[in-house]
């Protein structure tokens, strides 16, 4: 099956996606139209586990995250594979961090498929010539398919916190899904605006690129994210009070 990210952009929805990308037009309503991304709950597995990819980058000569380096590779490197082998991956997500700890600073792509899918995407990314240019210009210190510590697992909650209530897990993947989709289509239109990438450059000079793709995107985020995400999730759960149980860090 053919997957092209502009024709993903508006299929991609399920109903629990909807709470963040009910401002986005140019995603469409019916998830019915996508013909994938269904991997009904009470159906899960069918021979499809969780398999990951992590890259892992060090910190910048100031000490701190080069986070552009996490939009670098979404469009760059997992992009182009989203269209190449999307239509059989059920589910997926991106999960960036950065602490001071031996993970340090580490974009994951996680993927709900088979394994001859996960298999084909995983080697496509330790083979790729841009992951060897960011490794070797030391913006990249590895990429490995065996992290997070876990092994590849059938359930669709597997890497849902397991103190959530058990439907929230079960769900959540569609849900993050939508957001992952959401911050990758932001990635790929300001990076379409600002310059063509695919232009020859150096590793130096993409990274600069996207510099200016991430500072965009946070000044998106920044300036219109409470009403086109937080205000529109709210509205889908009928704008009952949520009750703050701790404190957490953004």
């Amino acid at each position: 099956m053919n997957f092209r990210f502009s024709e993903w952009r508006k299929a991609i929805s399920v109903a629990l996606v909807l709470a963040v990308l009910q401002g986005c037009s140019q995603f469409a309503p019916s998830p019915a139209a996508a013909g994938w991304g269904q991997v009904p709950v009470e159906q899960e597995g069918g021979g499809r586990h969780w398999y990951a990819v992590c890259f892992r980058m060090p910190w910048n000569g100031d000490g701190r995250p080069e986070w552009a380096v996490d939009a670098l590779l979404a469009r760059e490197v997992v992009l182009p594979l989203l269209e190449q082998s999307g239509g059989n991956i059920a589910l997926w997500r991106f999960h960036r961090r950065a602490g001071m700890d031996s993970a340090g600073h580490q974009l994951t792509f996680l993927m709900y498929t088979h394994k001859p899918v996960a298999d084909a995407v995983q080697s496509q990314i330790k083979g790729n010539s841009l992951v060897a240019s960011l490794q070797r210009a030391g913006y990249l210190k590895g990429v490995v398919t065996t992290c997070r510590g876990r092994e590849p697992s059938p359930a669709v909650a597997a890497h849902s916190d397991p103190a959530w209530h058990p439907h929230i897990q079960k769900t959540w993947p569609y849900y993050i899904m939508g957001v992952s989709a959401s911050w990758l289509a932001l990635v790929d239109g300001v990076s379409a605006e600002i310059g063509d990438s695919s232009e020859p450059k150096s590793v130096t000079e993409l990274l600069e690129h996207y510099q200016a793709v991430h500072k965009e995107v946070s000044e998106i985020w920044q300036g219109q994210g409470q009403h086109a995400y937080i205000h529109h999730l709210s509205a889908v759960f009928a704008y009952e009070p949520l009750f703050i149980q701790r404190f957490i860090g953004f």
